[in-house]
């Protein structure tokens, strides 16, 4: 498998036949953004995920990817951006709602990171960090039967949640 990314990866531009004409389709930039996230190229990956982009602009791996990238690069907007288009393009896309929750809180705005959580719950009901995180954030938009009860549900799942979470949740509790 390593060999077949390191042909994607020498492969340039009109260096193999054809032409002239470069033959990667969609996905073949999609993984080769992966293949350069993974080791460390954020720079190439960006490119290549446009490339991919460019002849498929709904392909959300190539979406999803690039908005992953420039949330590590704390690109927010851009990150904000690329995740609602990669949900726009594949709805039940995991993990996409989540990663924007994330960078809401990061933007402090609670009401957005718990609609996002809300979003990623319909994709993934049985999530236990997502409800976690989504007790947090009701928590503190002071919807406190809203945190007990994903509280609750994060713990029935296994989900760790922080004991100075849980007791600052205890005076909300109906007995």
């Amino acid at each position: 498998m390593f060999d077949r990314f390191k042909n994607l990866l020498g492969r340039q531009s009109g260096s193999h036949g054809g032409g002239g004409k470069e033959t990667r389709t969609a996905h073949e930039w999609a993984a080769e953004g992966r293949f350069l996230s993974r080791n460390g190229e954020p720079v190439r990956a960006i490119e290549a995920y446009q490339n991919a982009l460019a002849l498929d602009s709904r392909l959300s791996d190539a979406l999803a990817g690039l908005a992953d990238l420039y949330n590590r690069m704390g690109r927010y907007d851009e990150a904000l951006e690329a995740f609602t288009r990669a949900v726009e393009a594949e709805p039940t896309l995991q993990d996409a709602h989540y990663q924007m929750g994330h960078i809401f809180l990061k933007r402090k705005d609670v009401r957005g990171a718990a609609q996002a959580f809300e979003n990623e719950l319909k994709v993934t009901p049985r999530s236990g960090r997502v409800h976690n995180d989504l007790a947090v954030a009701y928590f503190h938009l002071k919807d406190y039967a809203r945190a007990v009860q994903h509280a609750d549900v994060a713990l029935a799942q296994g989900e760790y949640v922080q004991e100075k979470f849980l007791e600052a949740l205890k005076p909300y509790r109906k007995p």
